[in-house]
């Protein structure tokens, strides 16, 4: 099982020897039992945690020492449903309801007012791969409305993948990431861009650059 505590720090100045003391009360204490939980993310005004959940398939040194038949059951039910572990993305109250959920996307992040996840969504099915790449190929920038159900596309990758949206403080604009294979089969960020939703377009903050290579030292 996956759990995920969320904690607030109280400080106090009143103690025996005149030291203040730091109390430590838990808040939230959420759990995804056999679900991994990542990128967890407080609203803009704390009221709210949005994060991504996702079907725990061990892989590396955490496959080590596990039977056969562990594997043969994720395995089956990735043959039911291909999409089983791919990352479902989560609002939840700090009373540890969940409030709106979305599917499949990463590094969701919520608008000013509570209401709009805006993430990367998984475009293709991704269950019992790595987080490479070339399963992120073509996924794009997408915002979903929990009051309406409704999805909206923001921006498509040219190439790669596009990643880690948020909004703007005055909520104007978005600004996301643009990946592609940077480390041999693992990815990361090349440009960086914006989409202006009062002009209805994306602009190019950081370019990808191609450039010579640089001697070392300069």
């Amino acid at each position: 099982p996956a759990l995920l505590l969320f904690i607030a720090i109280l400080i106090s100045v009143r103690s025996a020897n005149g030291q203040s003391q730091v109390l430590v009360r838990r808040e939230l204490v959420w759990f995804a039992p056999g679900d991994e939980i990542l990128t967890p993310k407080f609203s803009p005004d704390g009221n709210f945690i949005v994060l991504v959940t996702r079907a725990y398939w061990p892989d590396g040194a955490d496959a080590e020492g596990l039977p056969d038949s562990f594997f043969k059951k994720l395995a089956d039910r990735a043959k039911a449903d291909p999409r089983f572990g791919d990352p479902v993305i989560k609002v939840i109250a700090l009373n540890g309801s969940v409030v709106c959920e979305a599917q499949y996307g990463w590094n969701p992040s919520l608008s000013r007012d509570d209401k709009r996840i805006l993430f990367s969504e998984q475009v293709n099915p991704i269950t019992g791969f790595r987080g490479l790449a070339s399963p992120m190929s073509g996924n794009a920038i997408r915002m979903y409305d929990c009051g309406t159900k409704q999805m909206t596309k923001i921006a498509d990758p040219r190439t790669g993948y596009l990643d880690r949206p948020f909004f703007s403080p005055d909520g104007g604009s978005i600004v996301y990431t643009q990946n592609e294979a940077v480390n041999g089969a693992f990815g990361g960020s090349v440009g960086i861009a914006r989409f202006d939703f009062q002009q209805n377009r994306e602009v190019t903050l950081v370019d990808k650059k191609t450039v010579a290579a640089v001697p070392c030292p300069p």
